[in-house]
């Protein structure tokens, strides 16, 4: 199981595998399907969706929508041929609407929402995290889908207007590591993992605050890899905005993995 995230309905959409490789087990990570584990939880088996899907989902939290976004992409970071991946391999997020019939779940309205070359010509990857509403005036208020842009300028977190297609950066001057995790359900920020180190793969990341304004503000959160060994990763926020769920990262594993579940209260 690489990712499960709730619908608003109650359903759980997955990102898994249907077998594990006995040959490659750490690349599965990368070889995922999209599924939906039905209520109620536990009376029945999956149902395969598929489409495959490469690291984070991306669920919509407005009342009654069944909207995701998925990422498919040929690049395995655990391959020895990562930098060849990166060069030539091919990364795009789609989005679309679970519906169902006759009781079960099926994609609809599928459509590519962003390809890596639309952020730029070097950029290897891109990673779909979380929907948010833009005060356009529209009737559709997942307006924006807030993303991780992987070695572009480091990595960083962006946006993509999906009326649009127009592609922001939120962070145009920095060089550091960043990626996008948990969004503010009033758009307000989004939370991203912060390496402030000049390298090629990040190190131990901690969380920080980056205000979706335009002003590229960011605000520390955490100062776990002040000290050797330790860090702070995958930060989502609360529907209500009021709590902030992150895992605590020791040094050893695999990238993205925690060691625990921590919970931060945002209101102080």
């Amino acid at each position: 199981m690489l990712r499960a995230h709730h619908l608003t309905n109650g359903d759980i959409v997955m990102c898994a595998v249907d077998e594990r490789s006995a040959e490659d087990p750490e690349g599965d990570r990368f070889r995922g399907e999209l599924w939906v584990l039905q209520r109620p939880l536990g009376t029945r088996g999956p149902v395969r969706l598929g489409e495959s899907c490469w690291e984070g989902v991306a669920v919509s939290k407005q009342p009654g929508s069944t909207r995701i976004a998925w990422n498919q992409s040929t690049i395995d970071f655990t391959s020895p041929d990562v930098i060849v991946d990166a060069l030539f391999g091919k990364s795009k997020i789609l989005t679309g609407r679970i519906v169902y019939r006759n009781g079960m779940p099926e994609i609809a309205d599928r459509r590519v929402a962003l390809d890596e070359r639309d952020v730029s010509l070097a950029t290897p990857a891109v990673e779909a995290q979380d929907f948010r509403s833009l005060p356009d005036g529209d009737a559709d208020p997942d307006d924006e889908l807030i993303f991780s842009a992987y070695f572009h300028k480091g990595g960083q977190a962006m946006g993509v207007n999906l009326s649009t297609g127009s592609v922001k950066d939120y962070a145009p001057t920095s060089l550091f590591y960043e990626e996008a995790e948990g969004t503010d359900p009033a758009g307000r920020y989004t939370m991203v993992e912060r390496d402030l180190a000049f390298v090629l793969f990040p190190g131990m990341v901690d969380i920080w605050r980056l205000s979706l304004d335009g002003s590229g503000t960011f605000e520390r959160m955490t100062t776990f890899n002040h000290y050797k060994g330790f860090g702070a990763n995958n930060p989502v926020v609360s529907p209500d905005g009021t709590r902030m769920a992150f895992g605590l990262k020791i040094e050893g594993g695999a990238e993205g993995e925690g060691d625990g579940i921590l919970l931060m209260d945002l209101r102080t």
